[in-house]
């Protein structure tokens, strides 16, 4: 079975790293969620109720495993091609070689729509073992974990024979707003867009 692959890129330097999964499709997915959660930035907050202090991360770990779930889900195992997953400076991308599946359209997939499965012997292993529901509704959780987040909302599209997911991270961090070198308005103007994209 062709391996989930996952590479690294910084900014647009061709500097990649890149990590080959094999083995079942558990595994994969889990290892492929876990290898971008190390590598994406989080911040710690304050132990105010528990021992164990929250830790936030830019983009939502849930909706890193359901993209990643949903591409080894409906790829297309004819194809010789590997699942692969892009990390960038400013965005995820879950490459997944093949179409969208059925009648679906890209709007479909933004609203309550079929579960319309390439593979459904696959779709059913996963749904009993929890990794994923059957109702069609990942497109949609992914969505609303970025919106929770204050992330714009995932992109799907077609290109070069794969369906892929893109989710945006965060990358205007504290280090990077320091390194802009941005005066107080310039900051208090970039500050008051983040706070408008949480609240709407």
């Amino acid at each position: 079975m062709p391996a989930t692959r996952l590479k690294i890129f910084v900014s647009s330097v061709q500097k990649e790293f890149q990590q080959i999964y094999s083995g079942d499709l558990f595994e994969q997915a889990d290892q492929a969620r876990d290898f971008v959660i190390a590598k994406i930035n989080r911040t710690v907050g304050i132990r105010s109720e528990s021992n164990v202090a929250p830790a936030t991360y830019e983009l939502p770990p849930d909706a890193v495993g359901e993209a990643i779930v949903n591409a080894i889900v409906h790829r297309d195992y004819y194809s010789n091609a590997s699942v692969e997953v892009r990390l960038f400076t400013d965005r995820l991308e879950v490459w997944n070689p093949g179409k969208l599946p059925g009648t679906l359209t890209f709007d479909d997939l933004r609203t309550d729509h079929p579960s319309v499965p390439n593979n459904p012997l696959i779709v059913e292993s996963l749904y009993l073992t929890r990794y994923i529901e059957k109702a069609g509704s990942g497109t949609q959780r992914m969505i609303e974990l970025c919106r929770e987040n204050g992330l714009p909302e995932p992109q799907f599209d077609q290109r070069s024979g794969s369906f892929v997911i893109t989710l945006w991270r965060d990358w205007l961090t504290d280090q990077v707003m320091a390194a802009l070198a941005l005066n107080d308005r310039q900051r208090q103007a970039l500050a008051y867009l983040k706070t408008q994209q949480k609240e709407s």
